[in-house]
């Protein structure tokens, strides 16, 4: 079926939404075979403030207007997602090598001195304004304390 013959009109809903619009424009309409088009169109005029001469308009089905941009859309999901796991991956890899030894090292202090080896110390500096490094010198000075009060 051939979308919109020579000499026939253009479906009703279309010509409806380019005539009382703007000169210029686009619209999207099911066009008369029932296929939703993106329709461009522009007035030419042959005198100002006259009756428009001519419409021109240009249809194009929605789906292929649409399936670059689905396609853009679904490589960019893709790469968020692998930009995102790689993030996830990197932040649980240095993480744990950051953060995971320095808490190893509070374990270690405490098992020490619960061992009764009050002369052992975290060895995290004290300059950190970290929470690791905040529960570090609190344990080092319970170390500490322990120390003094036995000696």
């Amino acid at each position: 079926m051939e979308t919109n013959p020579i000499g026939q009109p253009i479906n009703a809903a279309v010509w409806e939404g380019i005539s009382g619009g703007d000169d210029v424009g686009t619209v999207t309409f099911p066009g008369s075979d029932g296929v939703t088009r993106f329709y461009a169109y522009r007035r030419i005029y042959l005198r100002d403030h006259a009756e428009p001469y001519l419409s021109i308009v240009v249809g194009f089905p929605e789906r292929l207007a649409l399936s670059a941009a689905r396609g853009i859309l679904l490589r960019n999901v893709i790469l968020m997602v692998v930009v995102t796991v790689l993030a996830a991956m990197t932040a649980n890899r240095f993480g744990g090598v950051i953060v995971g030894r320095r808490i190893e090292m509070l374990a270690t202090t405490a098992d020490e001195i619960r061992r009764g080896n009050l002369a052992a110390r975290t060895g995290i500096g004290a300059g950190s304004r970290s929470e690791v490094a905040r529960l570090a010198a609190a344990i080092d000075g319970m170390a500490a304390g322990l120390e003094e009060r036995i000696a």
